[in-house]
């Protein structure tokens, strides 16, 4: 989990979860993962938000008929665009 001293890494169970869930390998993530998640608790990224941006790539990449991302790293960019959204009251977001 991001920090798991940090009474809100249990906020993030889903997320990992669900990111791993919809990946389809591997049961751990990656110190990659882990480094990404934490740099999204740090930006005030709630787990809301996160998955929510996990959802909505994993229609575009279903509708594609592509890969779903093997790393958060690569998610990166479409959950800071899906918070800037939400902060500027836009929906919709862009892979």
């Amino acid at each position: 989990m991001p920090n798991c001293t940090d009474s809100q890494g249990d906020d993030w169970a889903p997320v990992i979860h669900r990111f791993l869930e919809l990946r389809g390998h591997g049961t751990v993530l990656t110190s990659m993962d882990l480094h990404t998640l934490s740099q999204w608790q740090k930006n005030r990224l709630t787990p809301d938000s996160v998955a929510q941006g996990l959802e909505e790539v994993w229609v575009r990449v279903h509708q594609r008929g592509t890969s779903f991302p093997a790393s958060l790293k690569a998610l990166e960019r479409t959950i800071k665009r899906l918070k800037a959204a939400q902060i500027g009251g836009q929906h919709g977001v862009e892979p």
